[in-house]
This record gives structure tokens, sequence and C-alpha cells, in this order.
């Protein structure tokens, strides 16, 4: 009985001891300032997709010093997250990945011959934006405090010459 009053006593000190201050999990991952680039499509691409409507496009990208992780999923690492790619400013894609589909069945039209809008003089091309984002869902900013991401434009088109 003396023995099993021990441990238990010593079991419930030890507990005692702990505090939530005690249990902070020192950060993970890469560390030093975050970089992120989209590499393909450049800028002014022409994609062609020929009949097929829904036709995903493959955008890659590249980071530095940031995992790419589903959301919730970071634990202890600090410069980790997702990547969110919208298409005429409208959420396209969630990715945890340096590799994401453009999904064009998520557009109302998805050509986009580059050719000049008569109302506004742009050419007519679909507008693309990525932005890193942490495991809370939230932009992740650069140095200046502005979320860290890139823009680009692409024509849509059956073929391309």
């Amino acid at each position: 009985m003396l023995r099993r009053l021990t441990t238990r006593s010593l079991l419930l000190g030890a507990l005692g001891a702990c505090s939530e201050d005690d249990l902070i999990v020192p950060p993970t991952g890469p560390m030093g300032p975050v970089s992120f680039a989209v590499v393909s499509p450049s800028d002014g691409d022409c994609v062609a997709i020929g009949d097929d409507v829904r036709a995903r496009v493959p955008v890659l990208i590249s980071t530095e010093n940031f995992l790419l992780r589903p959301p919730g999923a970071c634990g202890s690492a600090a410069q980790c997250g997702y990547v969110r790619l919208r298409a005429d400013g409208r959420d396209n894609q969630l990715a945890a990945s340096r590799a994401l589909e453009l999904d064009l069945g998520k557009l109302a039209q998805p050509y986009r011959d580059g050719s000049i809008h008569p109302g506004t003089g742009a050419p007519y091309l679909l507008e693309l934006e990525l932005t890193l984002l942490g495991d809370d869902g939230e932009p992740w900013l650069d140095a200046e405090g502005s979320p860290l991401s890139a823009s680009l434009a692409i024509a849509v088109k059956h073929t391309c010459d």
C-alpha cells in the first residue's frame, strides 16, 4: 500500500508542477526571409485548351523558407501554410504544394483571347493572383507588412499561335 501511495503521490506532484508555460514548443522549420514566385505560366502567356472548358491549367510556384502544408497541419513550424489561387478575383484553388491547378470549370467564361476590350481598352485576359497563407488562413506578410502574393494575366484560347 505504501508503494502505491508513493507512486501516486509522485505522479500527482509531477503533474501539478507542469503549467501551460512548460508546454511551449519552440518553432521548427525554415527560418529567414520568405520568398515566393510564380514559375509558370508567365505573365502574358497563352494557354491552349481546345474545346475543353473544364480544363485544368498547371500553375507552378517556388518558395524559399516556407513549408507548404494543408490548413491546420503546420504544428510548431513557424513559417508554414498554403497557397490561395484566385482567378478574376474569385477563389479557385487552395493548395499545399508547388504545383497547383487552375480549374477553368469554375469560371463562367474560361476563354480570354487577349483582344482589346472595347469599353476599357485593356486586353481581355484571365487575371490570376496567388497568395501565401499562414496556417491560420491569413495572408503571409512580407517585410513591409503587405501580403506575399504574385499576380499575372494569361490568355486562354482554343489554340495559341
